[in-house]
């Protein structure tokens, strides 16, 4: 991304065949265009870009109209529609720039002040303004005193995704820092959340109501949950390339599944013995109620920790621990694995506070990327049916002047299911708004550092959960990319994200449906290789330091080996097949 330093580019976008004659306006206060409610207000803010013009008139569609001052630079003008109906309001312009124009609005459809336009956006040129319809209010908290009614210690639940609506097209919105969201609806439709959105751990109470894979809201538009005093965190990481030439972040993400408010959380870091950690890091933890933490790691071996932080209720935390590939003993395309362990005291659950990647060795990459992780594997390949498939999106600040204002838009593949979405974390505060397909995460006002003034601060990320539509057919590929803006830059596009839906196989009437198959995991001494493709392979066991511990070379669709004579511990087996290569963590425990 080349940043430079802002210019004034706003919202709603109004073309023109003349060159350089062309109005834009903005619209705040309704992020659901183009559906407002009666006597809703809207203030349209006009901006001209230095047009030269006599006479400017804005006609709403509805019979009124407002005139801008000759030669105004930007401008505004409100508007209330008081009778339902759908509207087309358009621009009258005259000048020596434009001739005698007369101009529709062209209405983008994902809007926010300070936004540019982006083709990318579906657009509209007319306003609905239906007959019934209302923003109904509301709060989503954990209700620790059991009052049924948000009171000071009780805890806000961020994030979650909030649908209205008796039938498509639903109006999508998102819980805020506080808990809050506002809804456009008809006040008979139902207000609700996916189940997905919370963990196993709470329950839903004071009239929330579970109904099938969804919370619904109690009468006060309000989802009121409990749950119980235990400790559970989990950890997981993205990444997917290392790089031999510079240090590149590897990620970890840190969720705390429970309603306790958690202190003294570690994370550990096992390295490959190639992996280089950069000399006299410090490694920032964003918490997404505590915010920014800074750390210096322990280094003992290849064990590397970085703590202690605090996680919220239901909260998140992520951060990086920068490495690069050691060029002496890696050759591009090798896959360097490592493994992250989360701790607490009191953990209930200690099986899902490790989990492992191997990213693929590159000599250089892009620092604005999309990744995903399907079931624990990459989801950039073949994943499993009926997954939830878990995305980040990375951007960095490479110009030489701080972005002030970050747009990520994202728009979802058609086998993704849009009811069912889940924001994990963020690395800075934003706010998020679902229209249809298009996911828009807005960082307003967060002044990310460049690079060159502060490499360590201009990282950011979005991380996000959401479901496959049901059952998809095999071979079904999912492509997810996402465009990121800085300011009033041309966006930046990621690479694209492609996930295939595997074939399935079977084994003694179990469904087999990973390309290879390793069971039982843990084990406690047999180990089997499916490989349904059969053929010839090598398997290759390493430990976490990435020295060989086994190699075997085998034949056919299934192979035992006898593992009984190693240490407990975490394995990475690796299966070089026809070119491929698998890979996956195998936990050996007695």
């Amino acid at each position: 991304m080349k940043k430079l330093i802002p210019f004034l580019a706003l919202l709603f976008a109004l073309r023109t065949q003349a060159q350089f004659c062309y109005v834009e306006a903005v619209v705040y206060n309704s992020n659901t265009l183009p559906y407002v409610c009666l006597n809703d207000t809207l203030s349209f803010y006009i901006y001209t870009a230095g047009l030269t013009y006599n006479k400017l008139i804005v006609h709403w569609g509805d019979g009124a109209s407002d005139t801008v001052p000759p030669q105004a630079f930007q401008y505004s003008v409100n508007h209330q529609y008081s009778s339902p109906g759908t509207y087309y309001p358009y621009y009258e312009v005259s000048g020596p720039a434009c001739g005698d124009t007369i101009l529709e609005f062209k209405i983008w459809g994902y809007l926010h002040p300070g936004v540019q336009d982006s083709t990318s956006f579906g657009s509209y040129n007319f306003i609905i303004v239906p007959d019934s319809c209302v923003y109904r209010n509301g709060k989503a908290y954990i209700d620790y005193d059991n009052s049924c009614s948000y009171t000071p210690g009780d805890f806000p639940i961020s994030g979650l995704q909030v649908i209205t609506g008796n039938a498509a097209p639903y109006h999508f919105t998102y819980t805020s820092q506080s808990g809050s969201f506002s809804s456009f609806s008809d006040t008979s439709s139902p207000i609700r959340t996916p189940v997905a959105g919370l963990t196993a751990n709470v329950s839903p109470a004071c009239g929330t109501q579970l109904s099938g894979s969804y919370y619904v809201a109690n009468n006060n538009n309000e989802f009121v949950f409990t749950c119980g005093n235990n400790k559970d965190i989990s950890v997981s990481t993205q990444t997917t390339l290392v790089a031999q030439t510079v240090y590149r972040p590897l990620q970890f993400l840190v969720e705390n599944l429970t309603c306790q408010f958690l202190n003294n959380v570690s994370v550990t870091f096992h390295l490959d013995n190639r992996f280089i950690p950069e000399p006299g890091q410090q490694v920032y933890v964003f918490s997404s109620y505590f915010g920014q933490s800074t750390h210096t790691p322990t280094i003992s071996g290849n064990n590397i920790t970085i703590g202690t932080f605090m996680l919220s209720p239901l909260g998140t935390a992520s951060g990086y621990l920068y490495v690069r590939a050691d060029p002496a003993h890696t050759t591009l395309n090798d896959t360097l694995c490592f493994t992250v362990t989360a701790s607490v005291a009191g953990d209930v659950n200690p099986a899902n506070n490790f989990d492992t990647a191997c990213p693929t060795v590159v000599t250089s990459y892009d620092p604005n990327d999309k990744s995903g992780i399907c079931n624990g594997r990459n989801a950039d390949g073949v994943i499993e049916k009926n997954q939830d498939i878990i995305y980040t999106i990375r951007f960095q600040n490479t110009g030489n002047f701080p972005a002030k204002d970050i747009r990520i838009v994202d728009t979802l593949d058609t086998d993704l299911n849009i009811e069912h979405i889940q924001i994990l974390h963020h690395s800075h505060p934003m706010y998020v708004q679902q229209h249809g397909r298009v996911l828009t995460f807005y960082f307003d006002n967060i002044w990310l550092p460049d690079s060159f003034s502060n490499e360590p601060q201009s990282h950011g990320n979005v991380i996000f959960r959401i479901k496959q539509k049901p059952n998809l057919a095999p071979l079904t590929q999912i492509k997810n990319f996402v465009d990121i803006y800085f300011d009033y830059n041309e966006p930046v596009r990621t690479n694209t994200v492609v996930s295939v839906i595997e074939s399935p196989a079977s084994l003694h009437d179990a469904d087999v449906s990973k390309s290879v198959w390793v069971y039982p995991n843990p084990t406690q001494g047999e180990l089997y290789l499916v490989i349904p493709q059969g053929g010839q392979y090598q398997l290759l066991l390493r430990d976490m330091l990435g020295s060989v511990v086994r190699s075997e070379r085998a034949s056919g669709s299934l192979y035992r080996t006898d593992v009984s004579n190693l240490p407990d511990g975490i394995y990475i087996a690796e299966i070089i097949r026809a070119g491929e290569r698998y890979t996956m963590r195998v936990h050996i425990a007695r």
